[in-house]
């Protein structure tokens, strides 16, 4: 499957056009969000809606990706929430 613009993985592009036939409306792809923790690039955001999704890949990640990545879910969730 090609990658489409603004896509950085064949994942985000399935799920680009699982929004399409759904109706929604398409998110921002791969922008920056700052949070008080730092600034991180998310794979999918509806701001006005403080919702981002993150596409995982099908690797399994190693005990440092896995805290790395719990540490950015939840500043994002604590940034969304405030």
């Amino acid at each position: 499957m090609p990658v489409q613009a603004g896509s950085r993985s064949a994942g985000e592009v399935r799920f680009r056009r699982l929004i399409l036939r759904a109706g929604l409306p398409e998110p921002k792809w791969n922008v920056a969000v700052v949070t008080p923790s730092g600034r991180f690039v998310v794979d999918a955001l509806w701001r006005s809606a403080g919702l981002v999704v993150e596409i995982d890949g099908a690797l399994a990640p190693g005990p440092a990706s896995w805290q790395r990545d719990l540490r950015r879910a939840n500043a994002l969730q604590l940034t969304a929430a405030a």
